[in-house]
């Protein structure tokens, strides 16, 4: 019997009273009962028209649902108590809500138990999704997109990564500002300009005006080399619909044989949106490439592990996405925590799932750590740069155009074997996170930003030059 195989522990508080060995067992059975029975001891004996009837209703959720004590010394020495829970697979045979089932049953309060005086916490460490990884991939996969399909749809060549730009602030710019930065992103470098993870945008009629000017602008400038704009669609399947439709036109419309974008951030909708998607709900049209950012990474950890909710998403069919712990070289003093850096590199690797989805480096990363990034991960990844780009004193047009030299500079140092000097060095030493004394040249400082209301004050007054 095919089963998922959640691993997890029972973590006490500091303050937590001893005897708790004694306890488990009462806490797994408990547990185990809750799973798919209830937090019942007994029902009454009248549900069953017979005792026949209520011992094989025992025994079929004994079969289907069970938590099994997998403590060991070293970590019960740390109060921590290990447990595995076995579910049967054909709990989630339909892949319509499969992953919801299974998300709505790990972050319930099945785990939230407290034991007499015995407080703490469950923190699940992994999924064995078994048999269920093939049914939900066989029902969204065939209709994503894998890395080489990206690469090649972008021209990218064999050494060279994405590059995106995950447009900020927010919200609260006009039309002609998104209008203006998203140019100027193009026109320095960029393949893909987003508008960002938590894009506070109605999406609405009156969003779908500007979403159809920065789509056309994207295909316009496509020129000699192919740029698209991602419309931030983390919404409601019935909402995002209609949405959907008229971009997925406009793409078959002015470039049918080109790739088109779109983002749908791991949210309350995520999850159910992508998998409308790639089951073909909305449209006839070709399929887009989907990045994601896993919103609700962080906040699921304790009930899905650190990377189970990442898994899911890309499960489901997204092509793009941040799998956290991205590799961090340090400050401007030029240290650099190598375990961490060891640590991000088997991070990536184990993400990879044979060909999917494109792994980005997000959250923060900037152009002092290009090089570093390229030379750890290789060059088939995605850089979704916000702040690395908002950010320069220069304004937009100078952040996106160093950024996509050092990337350029940086392959051809790592990748294609030419020496580098002058300019190029420059951006190649710089990405090495080689400071002197802490600080960089002038032309590459970097605002710090604080409110939205500097930043968007910022980009009103030195970003948006023709």
């Amino acid at each position: 019997m095919s089963k998922v195989v959640v691993h997890a522990a029972y973590v006490l508080d500091d303050k937590a009273k001893g005897g708790f060995d004694e306890k488990f067992g009462d806490f797994l059975e408990q547990v185990g009962r809750d799973l798919l029975v209830g937090t019942f001891a007994d029902f009454h004996k009248s549900i069953f028209p017979s005792a026949a009837n209520a011992d094989a209703f025992q025994k079929r959720a004994a079969e289907a649902a069970a938590c099994h004590d997998d403590r060991n010394d070293a970590d019960v020495a740390k109060n921590i108590f290990g447990f595995r829970v076995e579910f049967d697979t054909s709990l989630f045979a339909d892949p319509d809500y499969a992953l919801q089932r299974l998300i709505h049953t790990l972050a319930s309060d099945i785990f939230l138990r407290r034991i007499s005086d015995h407080a703490g916490f469950v923190a699940v460490k992994t999924i064995d999704f078994g048999a269920l990884k093939g049914t939900i991939e066989a029902a969204y996969r065939p209709q994503s997109n894998d890395r080489a399909k990206i690469r090649q749809a972008f021209a990218l060549g064999d050494h060279k990564p994405l590059l995106a730009f995950s447009l900020k602030p927010r919200s609260c710019l006009s039309d002609d500002d998104y209008y203006a930065i998203t140019r100027q992103a193009f026109d320095s470098g960029c393949d893909i300009v987003e508008l960002d993870t938590r894009d506070l945008l109605l999406h609405g009629a009156d969003r779908l005006a500007l979403f159809e000017t920065l789509t056309s602008l994207a295909l316009d400038m496509s020129k000699g080399r192919i740029c698209r704009f991602s419309a931030n669609l983390s919404g409601p399947p019935r909402v995002i619909g209609p949405i959907y439709e008229r971009l997925a036109q406009l793409h078959e419309a002015q470039a049918p044989e080109g790739p088109w974008v779109i983002k749908v951030d791991g949210n309350l909708d995520g999850l159910s949106l992508v998998q409308a998607i790639r089951a073909g709900q909305f449209t006839a049209y070709a399929q887009p490439i989907i990045t994601c950012y896993p919103v609700l990474k962080y906040a699921l950890e304790r009930a899905l592990g650190p990377n189970g909710f990442v898994r899911m998403l890309a499960m489901s069919g997204v092509d793009v996405i941040y799998p956290g712990q991205s590799p961090s070289f340090g400050n401007a003093n030029g240290r650099i925590d190598t375990q961490r850096v060891a640590a991000a590199k088997q991070h990536y690797q184990t993400m990879d799932m044979g060909g999917y989805p494109l792994l980005s480096v997000a959250g923060g990363v900037a152009i002092n750590s290009v090089h570093a990034c390229l030379s750890v991960l290789g060059p088939d990844i995605a850089f979704f740069v916000g702040g690395g780009i908002a950010t320069s004193k220069h304004g937009i047009k100078s952040g996106a155009s160093n950024f996509a030299r050092a990337i350029e500079y940086a392959c051809l140092d790592l990748f294609e074997g030419q020496n580098v000097n002058g300019l190029e060095a420059k951006f190649v030493d710089l990405s090495k996170v080689y400071f002197d004394n802490g600080k960089v040249p002038e032309e590459y400082e970097f605002i710090r930003p604080t409110t939205l209301k500097a930043i968007a004050g910022r980009y009103k007054s030195t970003s948006l030059e023709s």
